[in-house]
């Protein structure tokens, strides 16, 4: 993903599978470490990298089980063998045969079956590494745990289990590494259990699936003089102890990401060239403290940007499939470029207010608002000291239309599941429910409807027939539905089907309208369960388009289990990520000030009216907030994009030189606040009133203004253009023209 402001780009995880678990406080009870060393005692250095690591007890299983002893069980076999169809010499030529575990393939003769190591002495600053070979295709039938205990398994904890496991699901060898340094010094066992899959509730056993184990390794770590690094690069530190039990870590890393941290094996990286010193300050369980501060550490070589840009929405407008983005309003783009550049330069089309001009930003994060609508071309150039890239992109700047996550190209398609049923739609695989994830807009929007395009709407039964089918807008929790906004149901018969060969959408009313200002989700739930033709009743199949699968873009989840998940960690790897063929019908919020209205408002010292005119898509509500009583509203919306405000106010009390109020409208989704200044010093006619009433002798008539001559000099720059008299003596008066 695109790089973002505080997150590295170009990670490279040290210990990209490294898990550790909490264990129960009755762990190892009765068990004793090695000779305790004296607090004076304790030692610390720290090291990154797999170099760091020197291998001290190994299983290859070559020749035979090496000590490891299995359980005698009836269906469930432990074997030393190669695996066909997968043998691990694919990743260690030398290797010649693996540990293998084989279900039975009839549930009925599912079973829980273990296999335990030898006594194993772990050293100081330990990992250990193994590689199983596995499929995720059958976690429901069953799984793999690895255990340990320091008592012949009176007490034990779970180190590793196959259901955590990420990634792809066809078989294939994946590396696992545990951190064991908290059990240095100590005397264990290990024991791989084959057992339950997520499908059995009661805790039977497990079958249908079969596991592999290779080239398990216990490492012991020691430190390392230095580590060399690209920017973006992650390392993970790791201390290296000797004597004494830490309970409290300090690490100091003046110009990494993050700079300090308390935690034990912190992950970090570095946005600049350079040579970085760390420290790390160690406290024992006695109040000892060590510290070790290594110069030069690491060393940081910086490497030229890759341009990209991050629009201010990703969803996508239908009639373009370009990212859709709102006009006539403040929106803002984001550098998305990885390499961590230092200069920025920006083109935009549509936004200068010359039609064919182009628009030119430095900053890093530019906001700009849209002169003109549709189509509009984004560049970015990124540049530091190490070279540069340019990007572009289009974007779509419209005010209303339909938007889905669609690609261009996409077109509606189901993913058949053989005897299980369908994706999205009916299926007995325990998938209840679908949810498209939306972005955060680029303006606060307004959701009226959603478009649901089904490929296929069949129901063989009546029950199923009349199943209500919903839709529904939900917010977004942790990047998951959260809670539910609003909703609409139809029955399956009266769901639209294809037409001539192509997906027409199923309109679902959202009332009353739901505003989004986040990102969001559409979710679709309440289709039928998969069944095949029976008798007289015909086959249930309904089913909701999505995009073909792609290696890219994945914004399709689904609830199994009672449990959402991306749809791209339940499906074989590569081509597994989709769009989910919903499309909600939606009305940016755009209230803005009318082109070339003055803003702020000003308005004379003495009492009169006033005008402000404004745009708006969804016109403005009544009763605005004004939030002084001088000022007031006396107009109503009329209904239309283009409006103006129709405003009375107070005179300005003498001896006030200014003040000011605000006029917050709303149009239900986003506010414009007006404000409306009054100063004594844009009046004419107030500061000539205020200035003249010092004056003995002035009067008005037939439209001529008569002012002493004592101090014209101090009013006349404020007086309007016109006729004056002007008393030059107590029985002589001049006619001038201001």
């Amino acid at each position: 993903m695109p790089a973002i402001a505080g997150s590295p780009c170009g990670e490279k995880a040290i210990d990209p599978m490294q898990m550790q678990r909490e264990a129960p406080v009755e762990r190892f009870s009765g068990m004793s470490r090695i000779t305790r060393h004296a607090q004076s005692d304790l030692i610390v250095d720290f090291t990154s990298g797999e170099s760091s690591f020197k291998p001290v007890v190994s299983y290859g299983f070559d020749v035979d089980m090496q000590g490891w002893t299995p359980e005698d069980t009836q269906y469930v076999k432990w074997s030393v063998s190669p695996v066909t169809g997968h043998p691990f010499s694919d990743i260690d030529p030398e290797s010649k045969k693996s540990l293998f575990v084989e279900g039975p393939y009839q549930i009925y003769r599912r079973e829980i079956s273990a296999i335990t190591s030898p006594s194993i002495d772990v050293p100081d600053n330990c990992r250990l590494s193994f590689w199983v070979g596995m499929t995720l295709n059958y976690s429901d039938a069953c799984s793999l745990a690895l255990e340990v205990s320091g008592n012949g398994f009176a007490t034990k904890e779970e180190l590793w289990h196959s259901k955590d496991a990420p990634g792809e699901k066809p078989w294939a060898w994946r590396n696992i590494t545990v951190d064991m340094s908290r059990f240095s010094g100590r005397k264990i066992q290990l024991r791989f259990v084959y057992g339950p899959g997520s499908a059995d509730t009661f805790n039977t056993g497990g079958y249908m699936g079969d596991f592999a184990i290779d080239n398990m390794v216990f490492s012991e770590r020691a430190a390392v003089e230095n580590i060399a690094v690209t920017t973006g690069e992650t390392i993970r530190l790791t201390p290296v102890v000797q004597g004494g039990t830490p309970v409290k870590y300090q690490w100091l890393m003046p110009g990494a990401v993050p700079a300090i941290s308390e935690e034990q094996s912190p992950e970090i990286y570095y946005t600049a060239d350079g040579n970085y010193d760390i420290t790390l300050n160690v406290t024992d369980s006695e109040g000892g403290v060590a510290s070790k501060t290594r110069a030069a550490f690491v060393s940081v070589t910086g490497t030229a940007p890759k341009a990209a840009i991050l629009p201010p929405a990703t969803f996508r407008y239908d009639k373009t499939r370009l990212p859709m983005v709102a006009g006539y309003v403040p929106v803002e783009f984001k550098d998305a470029s990885k390499g961590f550049p230092t200069s920025y330069s920006w083109a935009f089309t549509g936004v200068d207010e010359t039609a064919g001009a182009s628009f030119l930003s430095t900053e890093e994060n530019p906001t700009v608002r849209y002169n003109y609508l549709h189509r509009q071309m984004v560049g970015l150039e990124s540049a530091n000291s190490h070279g540069k890239s340019a990007s572009t992109m289009e974007v779509s700047v419209e005010y209303s239309g339909l938007i889905n996550n669609q690609e261009p190209g996409d077109r509606a398609t189901t993913f058949d599941m053989d005897d299980w049923g369908y994706f999205p739609g009916s299926n007995t695989r325990g998938i209840t429910a679908y949810a498209e994830k939306f972005s955060k807009p680029s303006r606060p929007m307004v959701i009226n409807g959603v478009y649901a395009f089904f490929t296929r709407a069949d129901a063989g039964q009546l029950t199923d027939q009349i199943a209500n089918v919903g839709v529904h807008v939900y917010s977004s929790e942790n990047g998951l539905p959260g809670k539910k906004l609003e909703s609409f149901w139809w029955q399956v018969t009266d769901l639209d089907g294809p037409v001539g060969g192509e997906a027409v959408g199923t309109l679902f009313p959202i009332t009353p309208a739901v505003t989004v200002d986040d990102e969001f989700f559409i979710v679709v739930d309440g289709i039928p369960e998969y069944k095949e033709a029976n008798g007289e009743n015909g086959v249930t199949a309904v089913t909701l388009g999505m995009a073909a699968f792609r290696d890219h873009g994945n914004t399709a989840y689904m609830m199994k289990d009672n449990k959402w998940i991306d749809v791209s960690t339940y499906f074989p790897a590569g081509a597994n990520h989709t769009s989910l063929m919903v499309y909600p019908s939606v009305i940016h919020s755009v209230i803005a000030p009318y082109p070339y209205t003055e803003k702020p408002l000003e308005v004379n010292a003495e009492a009169g009216k006033a005008e402000y005119g404004i745009y708006s898509i969804m016109g403005w509500k009544e009763s605005p907030a004004v939030d002084a009583d001088w000022l007031r509203v006396v107009n109503k919306p009329n209904g239309m994009t283009v409006d103006t405000l129709r405003i009375e106010y107070d005179a300005l009390p003498r001896g006030i030189p200014s003040r000011k109020a605000h006029i917050t409208l709303t149009d239900g989704a986003s506010d414009l606040v007006v404000e409306v200044n009054q100063n004594a010093g844009t009046g004419v006619d107030h500061v000539y009133q205020e200035v003249m009433d010092d004056f003995a002798d002035i009067y008005s008539a037939n439209g001529i203004r008569v002012a002493v001559a004592s101090r014209l000099k101090d009013v006349w720059p404020y007086l309007p253009s016109g006729l004056y008299i002007i008393r030059t003596s107590r029985d002589s008066r001049k006619i001038f023209k201001h």
